[in-house]
């Protein structure tokens, strides 16, 4: 959704072992740009932040969890309340174009896998809901209450969603085949290197 996720744990614990400081780079705007959920770019602005979070000194005298902390004060962003505090607009074709490998949840009817994204408009073909996504990245409600002001606040709606399906069922399992990739720095992008099966229960959810 654009908003920064939790970190892993046991990073302040390595940042101390490493011993020295850490530069902080934050871009604002480039999902924007060019979203990672879609193949159209948009025109607009990126920019770039580039400090220093932690010093070599300061981490002598701070436990891992403080240092944790820190980071993750460090690298929060939230590029919506960025782009409202701008005013930045960004303009392309078919922007909502792609969005459906990230929404699949209706917020009106909660009908899974109904939303058909057309030009500029996401519309669930179950109950009729119709929402358009603006330049500015964020939407607007065409015949139904609003929901969400963004996709990141519709895309954490949708994990909470599946985390109570999941966590109410104590039989819940679901099982998929999928297809192994990483990312080749020699070569072209994302290549495939195995395949697998993945499951997910209520005990390991």
């Amino acid at each position: 959704g654009g908003i920064t996720l939790p970190l892993p744990d046991g990073i302040g614990k390595l940042v101390k072992h490493l011993g020295v400081p850490v530069a902080v780079v934050k871009s604002y705007g480039g999902g924007f740009v060019d979203p990672p959920w879609s193949d159209r770019h948009r025109r607009g602005v990126v920019e770039s932040h580039v400090f220093v979070a932690l010093k070599k000194d300061q981490l002598l005298s701070m436990t891992s969890d403080q240092v944790d902390q820190a980071l993750k004060d460090a690298l929060a962003a939230d590029p919506y309340q960025w782009q409202q505090e701008k005013g930045y607009e960004y303009r392309g074709r078919d922007l909502t174009a792609g969005l459906t490998n990230l929404l699949y949840i209706c917020p009106k009817c909660h009908g899974e896998f109904t939303l058909v994204a057309s030009g500029d408009h996401l519309t669930c073909n179950q109950c009729g809901m119709s929402v358009s996504m603006t330049g500015s990245g964020h939407f607007h409600w065409e015949n139904t209450e609003p929901y969400f002001i963004h996709l990141g606040e519709w895309y954490e709606w949708e994990h909470e969603e599946e985390k109570r399906a999941v966590l109410s069922d104590p039989d819940y399992r679901y099982a998929v085949p999928v297809e192994l990739a990483m990312y080749r720095r020699s070569r072209d992008g994302i290549e495939a290197v195995g395949n697998g099966t993945m499951t997910i229960t209520r005990e390991h959810y």
